[in-house]
């Protein structure tokens, strides 16, 4: 396989930072004390994990170091001269080649170690364009996985991939029924494992994934064969919506919750990020749910939650957690397919044919949607019979989580 430029320079570091390599060193030569950096392994730029923060931003390389103890440094480790504040009301810490002399110097290594070979443990599509691929845990020592070098091996393209918190990685972009094989690395600080390649295709999928479980876990009710904006800001392209168990608040059914803090119960929800909570497009209910929680701030768990907007922040799902309430028109693609009515388009309206299941659903119940009316009021829809209308703030609702993807 060729090898990335990225990865190269990674195993022999930034040469500025390296001060030197001898023979040895032992185990016993150095202390348990020890620091985090983050690299971008594009532009070389490092710098020291500030103390309070537990990780580097997705997509940089992050580092263990440990302070030296010696002169003596192996070949199988890297070095780094780190300048500290002497003045406690002025803290710092910068990685530099010589510190100056109202700075306290320490020098720290860390023990080179590739990622393991990634585990190709299966693959499904997760739409006609769109492959999923779960990946094992990877062992690593001083350094996790920063990203995943994916080559389509079908065309001989190769892209910069993050994985998921549950370990997946999604590659994009795939022709419709087609079979795929890749060969994929893990990067980190130190370098580039070997690649691992699935024996058997994958296959993306042949039509539309209605009715099915989508990637979060929840049902599959609306398709879009050109895609729709999506994102908190709009700015991404998605095909699939789904809405989440009815269980997903640890209720038999979708559980009832204010919509809005009692605060706010009169007061208009201001735009965040630009989109105000008036949005009626397929995909704008998340950039809507995100103004709400601007407004009302968030909650610690699910569980405690006092209203409504918080609490779906803080549902998530097979390492998925970008799902909100949906907008009016969401809600009504929901409201026909749960009823069974004929999509025909975005813009014909759910009916009062047909009833959503009892076990999960209750009809003549208000669902909120995260589209505000006025400043004492918001939109919800009764899937009984398919009524949309608006409704005090201070009134409760069902709720119903879906993503888009």
């Amino acid at each position: 396989m060729k090898k990335h430029p990225i990865a190269s320079l990674a195993l022999v570091g930034i040469s500025a930072l390296i001060l030197g390599a001898a023979p040895s060193l032992s185990h016993a030569e150095v202390t348990v004390a020890g620091i985090k950096t983050c690299s971008d392994l594009s532009t070389h730029a490092q710098y020291v994990l500030r103390e309070g923060k537990s990780a580097c931003p997705a997509g940089q390389a992050e580092a263990l170091w440990v302070v030296a103890k010696g002169d003596a440094i192996a070949s199988s480790t890297k070095t780094i001269l780190v300048c500290s504040s002497k003045n406690p009301d002025r803290l710092y810490r910068n990685i530099k080649q010589a510190c100056p002399p109202y700075s306290v110097a320490t020098r720290y290594v860390h023990t080179i170690s590739l990622p393991s070979q990634p585990e190709i443990i299966s693959g499904e599509a997760s739409s006609q364009s769109s492959i999923v691929i779960q990946l094992g845990a990877i062992a690593t020592s001083g350094s996790p996985v920063a990203f995943y070098y994916v080559t389509n091996q079908k065309v001989g393209t190769t892209s910069k991939i993050f994985a998921n918190r549950a370990g997946t990685i999604q590659i994009d972009n795939l022709k419709a029924d087609t079979g795929y094989t890749f060969s994929i690395s893990a990067v980190n600080f130190d370098g580039e494992s070997k690649p691992a390649s699935n024996a058997q295709p994958f296959f993306t999928a042949s039509g539309n994934l209605l009715g099915m479980t989508g990637l979060g876990g929840g049902t599959i009710f609306y398709y879009s064969s050109t895609g729709f904006a999506c994102g908190p800001t709009l700015t991404n392209t998605c095909h699939y919506q789904e809405f989440a168990p009815s269980t997903w608040a640890s209720t038999p059914r979708y559980k009832s919750f204010h919509v809005v803090r009692s605060a706010y119960y009169s007061t208009s929800v201001l735009a965040f990020n630009g989109f105000g909570p008036t949005s009626e497009v397929m995909g704008g209910g998340y950039s809507n749910s995100l103004a709400f929680i601007h407004q009302n701030g968030d909650c610690s768990d699910i569980a405690s939650c006092d209203y409504a907007f918080g609490a779906v922040e803080k549902y998530s799902a097979n390492g998925y957690s970008d799902w909100y309430i949906p907008n009016t028109l969401e809600m009504q693609q929901l409201c026909k397919f749960v009823k069974g009515q004929d999509w025909v388009s975005d813009e014909n309206v759910c009916t009062a044919d047909g009833t959503p299941d009892p076990a999960k659903f209750l009809v003549n119940i208000g669902y909120a949607t995260s589209n505000e009316a006025n400043n004492s009021m918001y939109h919800y829809m009764n899937l009984g019979n398919g009524h949309a209308a608006g409704t005090g703030k201070p009134d409760s609702a069902y709720i119903i989580p879906i993503r888009s993807y």
